[in-house]
């Protein structure tokens, strides 16, 4: 019994040790929609926590490992449907998912060391409130279901043109992205109640299983919301 008290003693310490070397930070921000429908406001927003693990260094730069938990934003806009800013970007790069949009939207001072995923930058995110407006290239993906009880009729909305996605009448107005401490935003499932039980498997932007285009990126469960169901 001495010997295994000893053991776990030892790796209680490694663990403390590991944690102290590569801390872990979290941070969370809002995303808010707002949408003009034949000229009355209609506004949607969600909060998102971006966790980053600090791991062994690659040569001079910071390494980590990102995790996200929250879902897509919502814009229910009545009968003509519901508008969902994914957790993912629209493309390579910056604003390539719900972490790097906040980089690229607060990116770090200049001069300061390791990037936007330093432990200084990481603070700054969960001490101080950044607030921004995010012009259409900065947004994450757009989409809209042409029925939403079925996943494979989502279809993709240029955020420069919601009328050709809901109709006459219906524009961006304007999108902003603030850091927060508020809660993360749940209950997704409620407005898309097939979302668990799909285990993460949503198809592809045209509503297939597959394609071969390389120019139509993939849709999985995660980008409507991760680290909320088990």
């Amino acid at each position: 019994m001495r010997t295994l008290g000893i053991i776990a003693a030892v790796l209680a310490g490694l663990y403390a040790l590991w944690n102290y070397a590569y801390p872990t930070n979290s941070f969370r921000y809002r995303l808010t929609l707002e949408v003009s429908v034949d000229g009355q406001p209609v506004a949607g927003s969600g909060v998102i926590e971006v966790t980053e693990r600090r791991q062994p260094k690659i040569g001079s730069s910071f390494s980590s490992a990102m995790t996200i938990r929250g879902q897509a934003v919502a814009v229910d806009l009545g009968s003509r449907g519901v508008l969902f800013a994914l957790l993912q970007g629209t493309g390579p790069g910056p604003g390539s998912n719900a972490g790097q949009i906040v980089y690229a939207t607060f990116p770090p001072p200049k001069g300061q060391a390791g990037g936007a995923v330093s432990p200084e930058n990481l603070r700054r995110y969960q001490t101080q409130i950044l607030r921004a407006e995010l012009s259409p290239p900065q947004l994450p993906l757009l989409v809209r279901f042409r029925e939403i009880n079925d996943p494979t009729t989502v279809e993709r909305v240029d955020p420069r043109d919601l009328a050709a996605s809901f109709g006459s009448g219906v524009s961006l107005q304007r999108a902003t992205l603030e850091t927060t401490r508020d809660a993360v935003t749940t209950g997704i499932e409620r407005m898309l109640p097939w979302l668990p039980a799909r285990k993460g498997v949503i198809g592809y932007l045209h509503g297939r299983e597959r394609s071969r285009s390389p120019a139509v990126p993939s849709l999985n469960g995660s980008e409507f919301s991760t680290g909320l169901f088990r």
